[in-house]
């Protein structure tokens, strides 16, 4: 099986109409779109079956498919919060990102599992992740969805080692293998090496971000586009071919303004130089 290229709303400003994302990723040779939940916005919490059948046509009819959603309430309602009112909207908007990935045939979302603050410290940040991961799991097992947690800069889950225990733990108590990876090549650059956390945990990486950062020196870190970053290229691709990765590699690259489809080309046509890596 292939690896499919993937183009993220998440690339583009809220504002952005979401045919255009679409129409954009249709006109640089991509195979799917990555979605984004919202308070606001064309794929809302609120949105109806009909609102999200029109989307879903409008995708094949310029012939893509739903490479996944990622959840719009990550950090307005984390789900580390000590504030039971907020983490629980976290949740239900959560669940609400599982359906809505049904409905649009995607069989993952991206979730972000909290952070760690200044007043919450991490134990407490850890339990409270994983009960409100636990939650969505057993949620998403009705419509089999996977739950693909993503490291990001939230000081929670700094290692792979962690990571493969949160996920085993929380599938353990949901009694499924329902969690998962959102594998991010570029969020661990500052503190680590995208081959390690790859190898380490293999099958339990359900979907994968091409982004790529340059670390000029401690404390200073920018997104640029692959290759020219800090993230080694070779050596990521060669440790997803030894896995045997086989789902979407999909872009959460800033997509300029002033030239959005020239942008939109030349990440397709790096991701696929990309593959031709190892493939």
């Amino acid at each position: 099986m292939a690896l499919k290229k993937a183009l993220s709303q998440l690339c583009f400003p809220a504002r952005i109409p979401i045919r255009e994302v679409i129409s954009l990723a249709h006109k640089a040779e991509f195979d799917g779109v990555e979605f984004k939940t919202s308070i606001e916005g064309d794929i809302n919490f609120n949105a109806s079956r009909e609102d999200l059948k029109k989307i879903y046509n409008m995708l094949k009819d310029f012939n893509l498919e739903t490479a996944s959603v990622s959840n719009g309430a990550n950090w307005t309602f984390p789900l580390t919060s000590p504030d039971e009112s907020i983490r629980m909207k976290g949740i239900e908007y959560a669940k609400k990102t599982v359906e809505i990935a049904y409905h649009l045939e995607a069989n993952a979302i991206l979730l972000v599992p909290g952070n760690v603050t200044e007043d919450i410290r991490y134990d407490m940040a850890w339990n409270l992740s994983l009960d409100s991961v636990i939650a969505i799991g057993k949620h998403a097992l009705n419509y089999g969805v996977t739950v693909a947690v993503e490291e990001v800069w939230n000081k929670l889950i700094l290692t792979p080692l962690e990571m493969e225990r949160f996920i085993k733990e929380a599938n353990e108590a949901i009694g499924e293998e329902i969690v998962g990876v959102y594998f991010d090549t570029a969020n661990i650059i500052p503190f680590g090496y995208p081959d390690h956390w790859i190898l380490y945990l293999k099958d339990k990486i359900k979907r994968v971000h091409v982004k790529d950062f340059k670390v000029e020196r401690p404390g200073m870190v920018y997104t640029v586009l692959p290759p020219y970053g800090s993230v080694n290229w070779p050596k990521v691709m060669k440790a997803l071919k030894d896995i045997g990765y086989e789902s979407y590699l999909t872009a959460e690259i800033p997509v300029s303004q002033l030239a959005k489809e020239t942008t939109a080309k030349y990440i397709s046509m790096i991701i696929d130089d990309l593959i031709k890596l190892a493939w």
